[in-house]
């Protein structure tokens, strides 16, 4: 069976690195402290869909979510906020895993083939990380997706 933990998710800084700080322009800080609260301040909640929390890389107690690599996964309203209308964008988050098959992890959009959000899967061992236009329109030319080049199957965070 294959094992997905996910430590957090921090998207951020929808702007220039250099003129701003790791506050500026934050949507959401998910520190997964006993639960999938959003703490940036902006409330955009996570809600799990079968995921538990579990131990994170440091061994604290419920502080990391564990998705069973079948069903289990979390999702956040779509809203503007979700929605940059500037690069670059910056997702940051601690995984491990030991499967590789297409998993979805994390997700806003909602609407099958809509690409109108943000969202996380792990792609053949690799996490790949996607944002649809927000124009509600189908086809892949709506959606731009980053697919790391490190493969994170091998059971250690990343």
């Amino acid at each position: 069976m294959k094992k997905i933990y996910l430590l957090l998710v921090f998207e951020s800084l929808f702007g220039l690195l250099h003129s701003q700080t790791l506050l500026d322009s934050l949507i959401a800080y998910y520190p997964f402290s006993g639960n999938s609260n959003d703490v940036s301040g902006n409330n955009n909640n996570a809600t799990s869909y079968g995921a538990m929390l579990t131990n994170d890389r440091f061994g604290n107690a419920n502080s990391a979510y564990f998705f069973n690599g079948t069903s289990n996964y979390m999702t956040v309203s779509a809203g503007p906020k979700f929605k940059p209308t500037t690069f670059p964008i910056s997702i940051c988050c601690w995984i491990k895993t030991n499967g590789t098959s297409v998993e979805e992890i994390f997700e806003n959009d909602h609407t099958a083939l809509l690409y109108n959000g943000v969202w996380l899967q792990l792609t053949s061992g690799h996490v790949a990380i996607s944002y649809g236009t927000g124009t509600g329109n189908t086809g892949s030319q709506y959606r731009r997706t980053k697919t790391g080049n490190i493969n994170v199957a091998d059971n250690q965070w990343h």
